[in-house]
């Protein structure tokens, strides 16, 4: 177990279970089964029994038929019908409570996470990160597990998201005044977005979460709804502290408990059971509703002492996106399957393009000349927007893109940017153009609600520093920058970016040195207020980093080429990695130069270069180069979270690799 403080070791029952007492009383009201608090327990998987100090968990298990967890605030963890138990926080002191608790999807462990942002990860669920020891605005409320088994999600009662691991940051209501604090969230099946809700019954769709309604929207006027399911993406349902349930989209409609008779007003989390529901009560008592089977309750067992947050129960993997006109891939690491056959999309092209996609079914173009080009499965012709240059593009969606260049040449020159929203292109919102030499040469936009994309600005008729405009969903603007402390020829210019959320962002740049007439390479980091410059360890002159890519905030990696001009020694990959707190130098980097880069996690990437070659990272070790692509130069690389990836190269064609 990974944990955020000292001191907090994980405690499980003796044995790994404990005994389990025999019938049920489940009654019926209105054909659905509704169990209250004070039923008989069909079972209980184990109960939070202290151990020692220390004392490790009984090696995981994959829940074999259906059953539920529910956490109290002191972190204990108790098992119901047919879910393992893992270990749990009980009896030990806690700097906060614990507030909520996500499975695994396997159902092979699960998290807790308390109010101060603190994780704890028991069986198969990995620590990756937490806020505990953070400054919080507003406290923490809860989380939600990437259904990839990558990663997870808190939220604070502000909206602010904080994602950890593969689980990507799409947008938060942090900094925004709200009517009523959030209380709940939801992922979709396929991780690339989530739902807020708020105590109001308002929700707050980012990603690829579609918004669907919302209980104010239904007139109703509530300050006790406590939860939100959404199983299979397509709709959602709330829940309010008397048992009301409102659904939208195409998620199944339930008995109010009221409807049915039953009177309670600390219902304090639901989870979703396929076919049906169950709520949980303060005291632990557990409501199963539509199909879902009755597996047991803390009233049952006798137990009265225990104040309840949240109940949990294994839910169905992640879907793996269809591309169109074709089967959908299953899960797997970025570019680990062979590569297809280039197929050429962009006969016209004269250089470098760049590709960026926002899943197995969805891509987008640019190749360095006027012309745009998007992908569903098969490439669409290209709109020529004449007088643009486009260099980079990014979309973090199918109905959100934006592509960056220039307009102009020479002293005419000006920065340039377009946006997609699903069906054409178009002069992107209150854009800033700026007197350029290169434009805008790459962009990145974790979400619709930010992006950032740089390059360089005039700023006499022969020099010229970095630059950045970001969006912020409304409006474009300039960004302030720092330029390196270092003896430059011409100027200064950022030549690539990634980021990771709308505060977590890095950039590499370039510059030739004064003295040595070669390339050198720095970086540039946003930390949602300011960019600053820093030098990873181990650049010297005539090293080159040309791109980079950062899934999370706290893992970036960055590719180039570790040239030596003044000895017969030959280019080899320069590699770098960034673990939220500092640079490092990869000592064992592929033997060929790297342009390309994409990681869909920490030690999950694939990178390109030139002769059309593509390596691997899978676990911090990278794969000897394979050629895919003959002797042109693969220019760009896309990765899905799901292990789909695209290449293109400076011919106008792509290549897929699906796990």
């Amino acid at each position: 177990m990974r944990r955020s403080h000292p001191h907090r070791p994980p405690h499980r029952a003796p044995g790994g279970a404990a005994s389990r007492p025999a019938s049920s009383a489940v009654r019926a009201l209105g054909g659905v089964a509704v169990v209250a608090s004070l039923a008989v327990a069909v079972g209980i998987g184990a109960s939070r029994a202290a151990a020692a100090p220390g004392a490790t968990t009984s090696a995981p298990q994959v829940a074999a038929s259906a059953g539920y967890w529910e956490v109290g605030s002191d972190g204990g963890v108790f098992a119901f019908g047919g879910v393992g138990f893992f270990g749990s926080m009980g009896g030990t002191r806690l700097a906060e409570p614990v507030v909520g608790v996500a499975p695994t999807t396997t159902g092979d462990g699960y998290w807790e996470v308390a109010s101060d942002g603190g994780v704890f990860s028991f069986g198969g669920a990995r620590f990756l990160g937490s806020l505990g020891g953070v400054r919080l605005a507003r406290p923490i409320v809860a989380m939600a597990a990437d259904p990839a088994g990558t990663g997870y999600w808190l939220v604070g009662a502000d909206g602010g998201v904080f994602a950890y691991g593969g689980a990507g940051f799409y947008g938060s209501t942090g900094g925004l005044h709200l009517v009523s604090p959030v209380v709940a969230m939801a992922a979709t099946p396929d991780g690339r977005g989530y739902w807020l809700v708020a105590a109001d019954g308002g929700v707050f769709a980012f990603g690829d979460a579609p918004y669907l309604g919302s209980v104010p929207g239904t007139g109703a006027h509530r300050r006790d709804v406590v939860s939100v399911l959404a199983p299979d993406g397509a709709g959602y349902s709330e829940t309010s502290a008397d048992g009301t349930s409102w659904s939208f989209g195409d998620a199944a409609t339930e008995p109010s408990l009221s409807s049915l008779g039953a009177r309670v007003g600390d219902i304090v989390g639901s989870a979703s059971a396929g076919r049906g529901l169950w709520e949980v009560g303060a005291d632990g008592g557990v409501f199963a509703l539509g199909g879902a089977p009755y597996a047991g309750s803390l009233p049952a067992l006798g137990v009265h002492h225990v104040h309840v947050v949240g109940i949990a129960a294994p839910g169905a993997p992640a879907p793996p996106i269809a591309a169109a006109g074709g089967t959908a891939p299953p899960g797997g690491a970025p570019g680990s399957s062979g590569w297809s056959a280039p197929q050429p999309f962009d006969p016209a092209a004269v250089g470098a393009s760049q590709v960026s996609c926002a899943s197995a079914g969805f891509c987008a173009a640019v190749d360095g000349t006027d012309a745009l080009f998007t992908w569903d499965g098969a490439w669409s012709s290209p709109t020529t927007l004449t007088g643009h240059v486009f260099q980079a593009v990014s979309c973090p969606s199918a109905t959100f893109c934006v592509a960056t260049g220039s307009t102009g040449s020479g002293a005419s020159a000006q920065t340039d940017a377009v946006t997609y929203d699903g069906t054409s292109w178009v002069p992107a919102p209150s854009f800033a153009p700026v007197s350029t030499v290169g434009g805008l040469v790459g962009v990145s936009c974790p979400s619709a609600a930010f992006c950032a994309a740089v390059g360089d600005q005039a700023t006499s008729s022969s020099t010229f520093g970095t630059l950045v405009e970001a969006y912020d969903g409304r409006a474009w603007s300039v960004v302030p920058t720092e330029d390196p402390d270092a003896d430059a020829t011409g100027g200064y210019s950022l030549r690539a970016v990634s980021c990771a959320s709308a505060s977590s962002c890095q950039a590499v740049g370039a510059y030739t040195s004064r003295q040595s007439g070669d390339t050198a390479s720095f970086v540039e980091s946003w930390n949602g207020s300011a960019w600053s410059v820093s030098v990873p360890p181990g650049l010297q002159d005539g090293f080159r980093l040309a791109s980079l890519s950062c899934p999370t905030a706290t893992w970036c990696t960055a590719v180039g080429s570790a040239s030596y001009p003044h000895s017969p020694q030959p280019s080899t990959a320069l590699v770098e990695t960034y673990d939220g707190g500092a640079w490092t130098l990869d000592p064992t980097p592929p033997a060929a130069p790297l342009w390309p880069v994409a990681c869909t996690g920490p030690s999950s990437c694939v990178a390109g270069g030139p002769g059309g070659i593509v390596v691997v990272d899978a676990g911090g070790t990278w794969k000897s180069p394979a050629v895919v692509d003959g002797a042109n130069i693969v220019t760009s690389l896309s990765c899905s979270a799901d292990g789909f990836c695209m290449a293109t190269d400076n011919a106008g064609n792509a290549l897929t690799s699906r796990p």
